[in-house]
């Protein structure tokens, strides 16, 4: 079995090289390097593209004797450049297909000889098949971003996504929002996609875009190379300006790959098995037309066929054939005015939580037949299997078995229960499991968590533990949250009874009540944090933590509040708790300097500022200045520090404000003239060397 798991891993990175023929990539690598002028090239007939796959061209009949030959007009160089306009939108039919011939037991054999010699060899040489078909509409969107750059977001609808004849697993992720830039020469970069969305997905459509990428010479020509880049490697390719009449309401390009420069394969972990690998380019057209003035191209026909090799044995083979064109579609409803609205879109929940569900295709096969047992003993194989990045690669098989058996999380979390004493896993492995957990990320496994954290069936060991990790839920949902309060409230009510009937030195029951009350609160304070993906989740988060903070006169539980609130880093709750900073009691005013501490919001550092101004204890003073150490880097925090580096009249505040300037001095440079004049004010030998850790002595 061990064998089995090893080829599979073994093909997540070959299939790439083997089915994605299809989907050709063409990454600016460099500006397109222009070659000498060759001799003017002649008009050739050309139609307009068919709307279906492209085929080899026909060959053209002789012409009868008595026919004169048509004279064929010159083409003369031109200047190319891609001009949208903010809002233009634009819509293709695409649609294509790939057959590849690859010999995957030779691969594992160049790879993995002793797993190829077990097998007995006698699966060599026998090539499998992959074929892929696609078909679906593109839809786009222009956005001005820079002169001569556009934001393009960009939507896949009625999507047909097939391998050997089956829907591809990933292939509803396919159609997520995604967006790019492009510039007028026609080159793209800077993708953004919903957060974690499957790699296949996410390679799949970037293809597809870079698939009808066409890329121009930066000056007139009729004929220019690039190097660009496909999901085999990096390869030189061939434009030339096939027609180009300014009567023309069309331009016509022919594009041919000529050569690949590297191989992906022998530039990655496979290198060492890999360096006689070529993969050689038999035939390569694309037929591509072109308005005279627009946005995108009109139209892009496509035939590819490659051969790879290594050493003198063709182990693998690929045809394609691509087709697109434009399409008339009302667009207006598909996209919002705004290009941060649709960059918000992202991360909308009906992109997000499918994502914590959706499995490896590669990997499932292997987990199907597994009770919980099973998949933790093959977590524990492959971990120690020594194969390439062992221990990730068990992490992923791990969190796909959970995402595909969702009800196995609470299998995990009573198996570690039952594991106190670390008899079955060592304590690494218990924290690397509790952190797959919050990993696979769906409803599931947030229930399975929080039960283990409020359930009183679980040992404090559990309890604890639950509790550490639940902050780290990325997309936390409403009712781990109300858990949380219902714990946070049950052991502060515990707390009391219990200092009621216990001695004067707290009970270790008492201590145990006291650490679940204080870390259900901070983790609930996590949850609401701006980099948490739950949009609807965060406010209602600051609004219940500042009814907690108004709703008691306890110094210990405001503080305790305004902590959790330092985890939340909304600067929506400011005025709610500019009144803490004057309180009476000196570790709740420390308390609301350190609730600043994730906001990145320049009135937060005018709070701070201004309360600083008036605090007279050195203690508070110092929580203050190291807030500011914690707090995310703004023009106005450092512009505040550098006032204050050189009026500060403790030690701590020195170093703290010396940090400040020092971590952020490469974006900030004129930070180092306030540390050489603080140099000059013959601080303590401590303050001395923390600037030195920033400047050079003179």
């Amino acid at each position: 079995m061990k064998r089995v798991f090893v080829i599979a891993t073994f093909l997540v990175a070959i299939i790439v090289v083997a089915i994605a023929v299809f989907f050709w990539q063409a990454e600016k690598t460099e500006e397109p390097a222009t070659l000498p002028a060759p001799p003017e090239k002649v008009v050739q007939s050309s139609q307009p593209p068919p709307k279906t796959l492209a085929t080899p061209d026909s060959q053209q009949p002789a012409p009868k004797k008595s026919e004169q030959p048509t004279q064929k007009k010159v083409v003369k160089p031109i200047q190319l450049r891609f001009s949208p306009t903010n809002g233009n939108t634009l819509a293709y039919s695409f649609e294509g297909e790939a057959e590849t011939q690859i010999d995957f037991w030779f691969l594992i054999a160049q790879v993995m000889p002793s797993d190829a010699a077990k097998s007995g060899g006698s699966q060599q040489r026998q090539k499998s098949e992959i074929k892929l078909k696609a078909s679906g509409e593109l839809y786009l969107k222009y956005y001005a971003y820079k002169p001569g750059r556009w934001n393009v977001a960009a939507i896949i609808r009625g999507l047909d996504y097939q391998i050997n004849g089956q829907t591809a697993t990933y292939a509803e992720a396919i159609q997520y929002p995604v967006a790019f830039r492009m510039n007028n020469k026609g080159y793209i970069s800077h993708f953004k996609f919903v957060k974690d969305i499957s790699p296949q997905a996410k390679q799949a459509v970037q293809n597809l875009i870079y698939m009808m990428q066409v890329g121009f010479a930066k000056e007139a020509k009729t004929t220019w190379r690039t190097r660009e880049v496909d999901p085999t490697g990096t390869y030189r390719a061939e434009y030339i300006l096939e027609q180009a009449e300014p009567t023309e309401p069309t331009i016509h390009l022919t594009k041919r790959k000529l050569k690949y420069l590297s191989i992906k394969a022998a530039q990655s972990g496979l290198g060492h098995a890999m360096a006689d690998t070529n993969t050689r380019i038999e035939h390569s057209l694309h037929q591509i037309t072109l308005p005279q003035k627009g946005s995108w191209l009109l139209s892009i026909k496509q035939q590819e066929r490659t051969v790879s090799t290594t050493g003198s044995y063709e182990w693998a083979t690929g045809n394609s054939r691509f087709s697109a064109h434009r399409i008339a579609r009302s667009l207006s409803k598909q996209f919002p005015e705004r290009f941060a609205q649709f960059l918000a879109d992202l991360n909308s929940p009906r992109y997000i939580k499918p994502k914590y569900y959706a499995t490896d295709e590669r990997l499932n096969w292997i987990g199907a037949n597994l009770d919980i047992n099973g998949a933790l003993a093959k977590y524990a194989e492959v971990k120690q299997s020594g194969i390439m990045n062992a221990s990730s690669t068990a992490e992923k098989f791990f969190v796909n078995y959970l995402r595909q058996k969702p009800q196995a999380a609470f299998e995990v979390v009573g198996i570690l229960d039952g594991d106190s004493k670390a008899e079955r896993f060592d304590q690494s492995t218990h924290l690397t499991l509790w952190r797959l957990i919050i990993e696979t990320g769906h409803t599931e496994a947030q229930q399975a968590v929080v039960q283990a954290a409020t359930e009183s069936h679980f040992s404090d060991l559990t309890h604890i533990r639950a509790l550490l990790y639940v902050h780290d839920f990325e997309y936390p949902e409403a009712f781990m949250v109300e858990k949380l309060w219902e714990l946070h409230q049950d052991m502060r009510n515990s707390e009391g009874l219990q200092q009621m009937l216990s001695d004067s030195v707290p009970s270790v029951d008492v201590q145990t009540i006291r650490e679940r009350k204080t870390m259900s609160l901070y983790a609930i304070g996590s949850l609401g944090h701006q980099e948490k993906l739950n949009e609807e989740l965060k406010p209602e988060i600051g609004k219940q933590l500042v009814a907690n903070l108004k709703n008691t006169d306890d110094p210990k539980e405001q503080s305790l509040t305004l902590t959790a609130i330092s985890n939340y880093g909304g600067a929506d709750v400011l005025d709610e708790i500019a009144p803490y900073f004057t309180a009476e009691d000196s570790g709740v005013r420390a308390s609301a300097y350190d609730a600043l501490r994730r906001m990145d919001d320049p009135a937060a550092i005018a709070v701070l500022a201004q309360h600083y101004a008036t605090e007279k204890s050195p203690k508070v003073r110092q929580a203050a200045l190291q807030t500011l150490v914690r707090m995310p880097p703004t023009a106005e925090g450092i512009e505040w520090a550098r006032k204050e580096a050189l009026v500060v009249d403790f030690r701590e505040g020195q170093e703290a404000l010396v940090k400040v300037l020092g971590e952020n001095l490469k974006e900030y440079p004129e930070n180092e003239a306030v540390l050489r004049e603080l140099l000059k004010q013959n601080p303590s030998n401590r303050v001395k060397q923390e600037i030195y850790e920033y400047v050079v002595p003179l």
